[in-house]
């Protein structure tokens, strides 16, 4: 087995994204749980354009040195506050920082789920207003299905 760096991955990835590609790539962290699992799920990216980008959406960017793969909580004319599902900090990006866009998760057993879809804009909205509880339930969660 070969193992690269993860810049030499991530610039690739960026690569073919910018040549208007999709891509695949297997989750690897925490900080999306519990919709998105470590070395459980993969997502498709797309590429992104300046027009798409919307609250909510899940997208890959790139942040202090390293790409992250978190949730657009708020757009402004100038920056985009973006944050984990599972994680209490944010961070702040510009629409150039944005890499590509979550357009479908592929579930371990196959399941294939589209975004955006109603299931998945509920889920967001949802687990946004429970933020301030967000860490007790998290720890629940890990201790029952991790």
């Amino acid at each position: 087995m070969k193992i690269i760096s993860n810049n030499l991955f991530f610039s690739e990835i960026e690569k073919i994204l910018s040549a208007g590609e999709n891509v695949s790539i297997a989750i690897k962290g925490r900080s999306m749980m519990p919709l998105l699992n470590s070395k459980r799920d993969v997502v498709v990216l797309t590429p992104v354009g300046r027009q798409m980008l919307a609250v909510g959406q899940i997208v890959i960017f790139r942040y202090k040195g390293r790409h992250l793969l978190h949730r657009i909580i708020k757009i402004n004319a100038e920056n985009i506050t973006i944050q984990g599902d599972g994680v209490r900090s944010t961070e702040t990006a510009t629409s150039d920082d944005i890499v590509g866009i979550v357009r479908k998760i592929i579930r371990q057993n196959g399941r294939k789920i589209t975004l955006p879809n109603r299931w998945e804009n509920f889920y967001f909205r949802f687990w946004f207003m429970l933020k301030p509880f967000r860490r007790y339930l998290l720890a629940i969660y890990r201790r029952v299905f991790l």
